[in-house]
């Protein structure tokens, strides 16, 4: 088993000087081109694709935890909430017939086997993918540096003031480090489109059924068996904390009800009463008189008088209308008065309060298999 072959030009003068093996970095330009097959496969449904809450095989999951109150609520209760992730890759056999590269084997030009092409493509494809070439896949929160990258599923983690997100990437381009391709053999020996290479995704496909490599996994720590790689950064899930915490509440109360009320009164009543009354009754009355004596000529007298006593009784009628006064009175007792109030009282408590200090629950990583 030997290298793809590729036409050597004079470095110079560009004149074709014969066929050599290819290096590892020759083969970028055939990796950029085998990944933009693979990176032209739907995102939800092509083969070989990585997707999240869609089809094909488990790879692994993230599940997001968070509280239903912010920071400082209390009383609280015990819900969690969890939103679930699941990854998948879809691995289905390939059935397209490949366009096999050259290589120079027993003493001869031949089309590279299935086990060549494995050695020295695919195997050193994954490499590359892991190297974040052209086809793979990224989980990190920002934008991967180098080349063309699709934005294709957003994983967020839940909490309260505090959250953040992650994004599954997919490089669907770059700029290769060479411009060398592969031969074929076709009417003569030609180097390679991209559509040649194509044609090797299926074989690609199969390959990765087969051997492992070349396969995505969602977990925290690198799956065992073989040699895996983190693509991108970690993902944690993290939760607000929660403590007993005492605190002063207020709560609102309304009473409804009464009370007895003591009184004592003292009054005294008045009425008016029309009445007759007959009786007799004795009186002195006085009147005047003059005297006159007789004397000389011009000349008289006129002396004082002199009251005369004389007492008469008799009966008359009258009548007399007026206010009489009645007894005094006293009176005491108790008299019902209803009453309702309303108003805020304030209260110790001690209850589980959000705090705003977390914890991890879990923590995830996306890996691909080089070997």
């Amino acid at each position: 088993m030997t290298r793809p072959l590729a036409i050597k030009y004079n470095s110079q003068t560009g004149a074709f000087q014969g066929l050599q093996e290819m290096s590892d970095t020759e083969l970028s330009n055939t990796f950029n081109s085998l990944g933009l097959a693979v990176a032209s496969k739907p995102s939800a449904s092509g083969n070989l694709t990585v997707n999240v809450n869609g089809t094909g095989t488990v790879i692994g999951g993230f599940t997001d935890t968070s509280r239903p109150d912010p920071v400082d609520s209390h009383p609280v209760g015990t819900t969690i909430l969890e939103s679930s992730y699941v990854f998948n890759q879809i691995l289905e056999d390939g059935t397209v017939s490949p366009t096999r590269p050259v290589e120079w084997s027993n003493n001869a030009i031949r089309e590279m086997s299935d086990a060549s092409i494995n050695e020295y493509i695919f195997n050193k494809f994954v490499v590359s993918l892991s190297g974040k070439s052209t086809g793979c896949y990224v989980l990190q929160p920002n934008e991967p540096t180098g080349g063309t990258w699709v934005q294709l599923y957003t994983i967020t983690n839940s909490i309260q003031g505090a959250g953040n997100t992650t994004y599954l990437w997919r490089k669907t381009n770059a700029d290769p480090p060479s411009s060398k391709r592969p031969i074929k053999i076709s009417d003569n020996l030609r180097e390679m489109t991209d559509d040649d290479i194509a044609t090797l995704f299926d074989h690609y496909a199969d390959y990765v059924i087969d051997t492992g490599k070349g396969k995505y996994a969602v977990s925290d720590d690198a799956p065992s068996g073989g040699t895996w790689v983190k693509m991108g950064e970690s993902l944690s899930d993290t939760i607000r904390n929660v403590g007993n915490v005492s605190y002063t509440g207020a709560y609102t109360r309304t009473y409804t009800g009464g009370y007895d009320v003591a009184y004592f009164n003292q009054y005294i009543g008045y009425f008016t009463r029309t009445y007759y009354l007959n009786y007799t009754g004795n009186y002195t009355g006085n009147y005047n008189r003059t005297i006159y004596y007789a004397g000389p000529t011009g000349v008289g007298y006129n002396g004082g008088t002199t009251p005369i006593s004389k007492t008469y009784s008799g009966a008359y009628n009258t009548t007399t209308e007026g206010q009489v006064a009645g007894t005094p009175r006293e009176e005491e007792g108790t008299y019902f008065v209803p009453t309702s109030s309303e108003g805020d009282v304030s209260k110790s408590y001690t209850g589980l309060t959000v705090l705003s200090t977390t914890a991890t629950v879990s923590n995830i990583n996306l890996w691909i298999r080089t070997g």
